[in-house]
This record gives C-alpha cells, sequence and structure tokens, in this order.
C-alpha cells in the first residue's frame, strides 16, 4: 500500500502553481481513514498508555543522567557518555 500512494503522487508542473503536490483524492481519503485507525488504536489506545507513560520517564531520566554527566567535572561521570 505504502509503493501505491507513493507512487500515486505527482509534482506539479508549474513551480509557482499550488499545491505543489497533486495526490489524488480517493488516495487523500484512504490516507486520511488510515490516519484516524492509527489514532484510535495504536496513539490513543489505553491499553499501552501505562507503557507509554514508562517510556516517557525512561527517556526523561536517560536525557538527565547524560545532561548531567555532559557538564560534570568528575571524569567517572562523563565516562558513561557514548
Amino acid at each position: 500500500m505504502i509503493s501505491k500512494y507513493v507512487t500515486a503522487v505527482e509534482l506539479a508542473d508549474d513551480a509557482n502553481e499550488y499545491p505543489l503536490l497533486k495526490v489524488p483524492p480517493y488516495l487523500r481519503a484512504q490516507v486520511d481513514v488510515l490516519k484516524e485507525l492509527t489514532w484510535f488504536y495504536v496513539i490513543d489506545n489505553r491499553s499501552i498508555k501505562t507503557q507509554q507513560h514508562g517510556q516517557r520517564m525512561v527517556v526523561k531520566n536517560l536525557f538527565k543522567i547524560y545532561l548531567d554527566a555532559g557538564v560534570s567535572e568528575d571524569a567517572d561521570a562523563r565516562g558513561i557518555l557514548p
């Protein structure tokens, strides 16, 4: 399906033409439906909210650890940086 969406679009003939990317209306409708399904079943899915919260916490903690190591004068603390 992805290749169908990628190959079906066309560029405008003139650089001043708007929009520059021509998308057939039936494909735009299909993509809009797929986006809504993605939001409903993946992004706003209640069953994975706890997992997403945990993942955010891990990223925040790692960012803080690396930030602190980056400004530290302690060679051991800086040693955790890749």
